[in-house]
């Protein structure tokens, strides 16, 4: 099925995220654009040495998401929702992706994404990218959001 002009409504980064079944109405609870860790900074840089990607940080997160059509979708349409995260260098640190599906009589895709962990490669914008694939793989629309991270230090236990 062709999809005629979807675009990306908004992505939101969010501590928790629910979509009401009876109206379809999206609650978005404590809203992210910057986070902040405390750890001990030498501990941090030793791990840091030892890594050869990113430092796993324990973090969980909602990415929600809207998605629409120019007109209401005559029959069920599939379409991929890949995922990625790139620190401020512009790397890809985690990805994924996630099939769904905007319903037959519909024109809107709500999606909430839930997000484990967070691989931190030093203090900066994160850019988390969502894209919506067609079957054929094509990309058909892209959202995004940043995250501004920052570790803060934490004095060393007596």
């Amino acid at each position: 099925m062709v999809v005629n002009n979807l675009s990306n409504n908004f992505v939101i980064i969010a501590r928790d995220a629910s979509i009401d079944t009876n109206d379809n109405m999206v609650s978005i609870f404590k809203m992210f654009d910057q986070f902040a860790f405390g750890v001990n900074k030498s501990e941090l840089e030793e791990a840091m040495k030892k890594q050869v990607a990113a430092v796993n940080i324990p973090f969980s997160c909602v990415l929600c998401s809207s998605w629409s059509t120019d007109e209401v979708v005559e029959k069920n349409l599939k379409l991929t929702l890949e995922y990625s995260i790139l620190d401020p260098e512009g790397d890809v640190i985690s990805k994924g992706s996630q099939g769904v599906e905007i319903a037959k009589g519909s024109d809107t895709l709500r999606f909430n994404l839930n997000v484990e962990g967070f691989g931190y490669k030093g203090d900066g914008r994160y850019r988390y990218v969502l894209r919506a694939l067609d079957d054929t793989g094509q990309e058909l629309a892209t959202g995004f959001a940043h995250l501004r991270v920052s570790c803060i230090e934490e004095p060393e236990a007596a």
